[in-house]
């Protein structure tokens, strides 16, 4: 949210020096725009910089509300979770525009800075690895939708005058998201014995490929809701590990807030078949 004390920023002509020629002034004013220099832009970016880290803390505030509420609520229908999950979508909204305010000062300026990625940093929520308070997150927590909103989906597919080539894709990469869940699962309790650490590396390497197709299949299930106007299987996407790469260590803790939030999300979606295949597994040896 935009102070509304400050101009709008349509129009404006940002400039990187204080010192800007009069007759370049003069010509910018004299075609109704706002000229800013470089100690506007600054303040500015800070502001919008304040706004992100303003609606962050508003946005985690309403996480422990929702957890408080599920203590006195355990059971909670579709419609009770949606005004959860709406308030949330709603700020995240208005912090993404202030993100994009800040881009439009800062060419370059990205959601993966340091900056950024600290003001919106959910971990200051729930910080630690593999923290059991991740579960009780209102994105973790739609994983109790999951099966009304596939549903919801495929009829939408099916009643779409897409071309049927490829509403069957769709169709199939919908039913594939549970291959990519059972393939993470079997990472994560396959136990191994490597003869050297090459042959470590690459299993690493594997398993972190298996969990960001995981991460980007929940991605992809959201694209297609939003493609078919049904309701989003959660309420924004997901960073895969690649986000790690030159980044900030806020950035990298992001990541891994969001494998987590991933696993737990799917692990409501199919606690029961994902019991069966790890007993399955477990009985043939596969977790040996």
């Amino acid at each position: 949210m935009s102070n509304p004390n400050k101009p709008s920023i349509k129009n404006e002509t940002a400039t990187n020096s204080s010192k800007e020629s009069p007759h370049s002034r003069e010509d910018n004013q004299a075609l109704g725009k706002i000229v800013l220099t470089k100690a506007d832009i600054n303040e500015r970016i800070e502001g919008h910089l304040s706004q992100v880290s303003t609606l962050s803390k508003k946005i985690r505030t309403t996480e422990h509300q929702f957890a408080e509420q599920k203590k006195k609520k355990p059971s909670m229908t579709e419609k009770e979770f949606m005004i959860w999950e709406d308030d949330l979508t709603f700020d995240l909204k208005l912090q993404q525009k202030e993100i994009e305010n800040l881009e439009r000062y800062s060419p370059g300026f990205s959601f993966k800075t340091a900056e950024v990625a600290k003001a919106t940093d959910p971990m200051i929520a729930y910080r630690g690895v593999n923290n059991p308070e991740v579960a009780k997150t209102i994105e973790a927590q739609a994983g109790h939708y999951y099966d009304e909103r596939k549903r919801a989906l495929l009829e939408a597919i099916t009643n779409s005058d897409k071309p049927e080539e490829e509403k069957q894709e769709d169709r199939r990469y919908i039913i594939g998201f549970w291959k990519l869940v059972v393939t993470h699962v079997d990472y994560k309790h396959k136990k191994n014995a490597f003869s050297d650490v090459s042959e470590g590396r690459a299993y690493d390497h594997a398993r972190t490929e298996a969990h960001d197709a995981a991460v980007n299949g929940l991605n992809k299930l959201n694209d297609l809701a939003e493609k078919y106007g049904t309701r989003r299987f959660t309420v924004r996407n997901f960073w895969d590990s690649k986000k790690r790469i030159g980044t900030s260590q806020e950035t990298i803790d992001r990541t891994r807030y969001d494998r987590d939030i991933v696993e737990e999300y799917y692990a409501i979606a199919f606690e029961y078949e994902i019991d069966e295949e790890i007993a399955k597994r477990t009985r043939e040896g596969f977790y040996d």
